[in-house]
């Protein structure tokens, strides 16, 4: 049961192709994407889950709008590219 908050005097998200990193107070967690195999986006929320059973949520309340939209693009773009492709199969005339 959580007992109390911590306040954090330096929080950040940095994005890049290969990861992501996260900054909280004294602590930095970097997370390539190639390990991310679940998202979910919806207007208030990001969230995001490794194959190493961590998870991420980022609340849309704790950005800007444009950086939420701009996190929100990047994501989606980012989880199309990493999804292995469906050959496409010829079908007979």
């Amino acid at each position: 049961m959580l007992k109390g908050l911590a306040k954090v005097e330096k929080q950040m998200l940095t994005v890049s192709d290969q990861s992501f990193e996260m900054i909280n107070g004294d602590e930095t967690v970097i997370e390539k994407w190639e390990t991310i195999k679940k998202t979910s986006i919806s207007p208030t929320f990001i969230f995001l889950a490794s194959e190493f059973q961590s998870q991420y949520i980022f609340p849309a309340k704790s950005m800007k709008p444009e950086e939420f939209q701009m996190l929100k693009e990047f994501v989606e773009a980012k989880m199309k590219i990493s999804s292995p492709a469906i050959p496409a199969t010829s079908q007979p005339a």
